[in-house]
C-alpha cells in the first residue's frame, strides 16, 4: 500500500511541475489593465506574442514589440527599410525610451488629472462616442466616401427624429419676439440679465431631451453665430426643429453611444487611454517650453541672442541669392524668426537635460535577443 502511494505522488510529480509551468507563464504575460497602459504608439497588450523589449526597473515603463514596432513605423521613410542594422535598432529604442521616461514623468507630476487635461479628454470622449456610432451603423455598410457622407446623416436624423424632444411654449415665443425686435440680418446681442422683448431671462428652458437643454441665451447664441443666408424662419415650427437638430444632433448622437454600451468598449478606451497617455506627456513638454520662452524676460536675454545669432551666422543664417552670391539675414529684421530658433534650440536643450536627470541611475533591462 505505501509502495502505492510513492508511486502515484512520483506520477504526479510531472503533472504538478507541468501546472507550476503554466502558471509561471501566465504570471510572467499577466495583462496590464488598459486604463494603466502608458503607451505611445500601440496599446497591444503584453503576451507571449507580443513579449517586452525594453523595461525600466521599479517605474511603470515597459515598451513590448508593437509599441517599437509602430514607433518605427511613425517615423520617416528611411527608417522603415528593412532591415535596419542592429545600432540603428539600439538608437531608435533609446529615443522611444526618452519619450516614455518624458510620459513616466508626466504621470508622476500627475498631469493626467490637470483640469484642462481632463477638459481636453472629455471632448476626446464625445468625438470617439460619435465616430464609434457612425462606424458601427455605417462603416460596413457605405462604399464610397459620398454613400458614407449620406448615411452618416441619415443616422443623424433617425437618431433625432426619435428622440423626446420637449419645446417650451412661452420660451419659443420668447425668442420669436426678440427675433422680430431685432432684425435678422444685424447680429442678435442677449442682455446680461434678460432677453430684451419680455419676461423670461436667458437661462430658461427652450428645448430639453435625454441629452440636455437648451436655454434661450442657447439659442440665440447660437443663431447670432449662424451665418444670415442659412438661418432658418423660426417663425415656422419646422424652422424651430430645423434649427434645434443642428445644436442637439452631436448631444444626441453620443447619448445613443453611451446607450449601447460603446464608452465601454475595447475600441474607445484605447483610444482614451492612447489620449491621455500623448497629453499627459506633452505636459511635460509644454512645462520645458514655458520655461525656455520665460528666457525672453530675463537681463541679458539680447545679449544672448546676439551672441546665438553671431555663432549661426554663418551656418544658419547666411544664404545664396539668385546671383549665387552670399547674403546675410539681418539680426533686426528677422529679429523675431531668429528668436524663435533659439528658443527652439534652448527647449531642446532643456529636453535633454530632463530626460538626463531622469534616466540618471534607473536600471534599463533590454531583451537584446528579440531586438536583433
Amino acid at each position: 500500500m505505501e509502495i502505492l502511494r510513492k508511486m502515484n505522488r512520483i506520477r504526479s510529480l510531472p503533472a504538478l511541475l507541468l501546472i507550476a509551468g503554466l502558471l509561471s507563464h501566465i504570471l510572467c504575460f499577466a495583462e496590464t489593465p488598459l486604463e494603466r497602459r502608458h503607451r505611445l504608439y500601440d496599446m497591444a497588450p503584453v503576451s507571449p506574442a507580443n513579449p517586452v523589449v525594453a523595461s525600466v526597473e521599479g517605474t511603470d515603463i515597459e515598451i513590448p514589440l508593437s509599441e517599437y514596432r509602430a514607433y518605427v513605423a511613425s517615423l520617416p521613410g528611411a527608417d522603415k527599410r528593412s532591415p535596419l542594422s542592429l545600432a540603428r535598432k539600439r538608437e531608435l529604442l533609446a529615443d522611444l525610451l526618452n519619450e516614455h521616461f518624458l510620459l513616466w514623468e508626466g504621470y508622476r507630476q500627475k498631469i493626467d488629472q490637470r483640469e484642462a487635461v481632463t477638459k481636453m479628454l472629455e471632448q476626446t470622449k464625445i468625438i470617439l462616442l460619435e465616430s464609434a456610432l457612425t462606424e458601427t451603423e455605417v462603416g460596413a455598410k457605405a462604399k464610397t466616401p459620398d454613400e458614407e457622407d449620406k448615411l452618416a446623416k441619415e443616422l443623424r436624423s433617425r437618431i433625432f427624429d426619435k428622440a423626446d424632444i420637449f419645446v417650451s411654449n412661452e420660451a419659443y415665443d420668447e425668442v420669436r419676439k426678440i427675433i422680430r425686435a431685432k432684425n435678422t440680418s444685424t447680429q442678435i446681442v442677449p442682455a446680461a440679465t434678460t432677453n430684451g422683448a419680455g419676461t423670461l431671462p436667458k437661462g430658461y428652458v427652450l428645448a430639453k431631451c435625454k441629452a440636455g437643454s437648451v436655454t434661450i441665451g442657447d439659442f440665440l447664441s447660437a443663431y447670432t453665430q449662424a451665418p444670415v443666408s442659412s438661418r432658418p424662419n423660426i417663425e415656422t415650427q419646422q424652422g424651430m426643429v430645423e434649427f434645434l437638430k443642428q445644436m442637439l444632433e452631436d448631444s444626441l448622437m453620443v447619448a445613443e453611444a453611451r446607450e449601447r454600451g460603446l464608452e465601454k468598449s475595447e475600441a474607445v478606451r484605447e483610444k482614451m487611454q492612447l489620449n491621455r497617455n500623448v497629453l499627459t506627456r506633452m505636459g511635460v513638454l509644454d512645462e520645458l517650453s514655458d520655461k525656455a520662452s520665460a528666457m525672453v524676460k530675463k537681463p541679458g536675454f539680447e545679449a544672448d541672442l546676439r551672441r546665438w545669432y553671431d555663432d549661426h551666422r554663418k551656418s544658419r543664417y547666411t544664404y545664396q541669392d539668385s546671383t549665387g552670391k552670399e547674403q546675410v539675414v539681418p539680426f533686426a529684421e528677422e529679429h523675431e524668426s531668429i528668436q524663435n530658433d533659439y528658443l527652439e534650440n534652448l527647449m531642446e536643450q532643456m529636453r535633454a537635460e530632463k530626460i538626463n536627470s531622469l534616466r540618471k541611475g534607473q536600471k534599463i533591462q533590454i531583451n537584446e535577443k528579440l531586438l536583433e
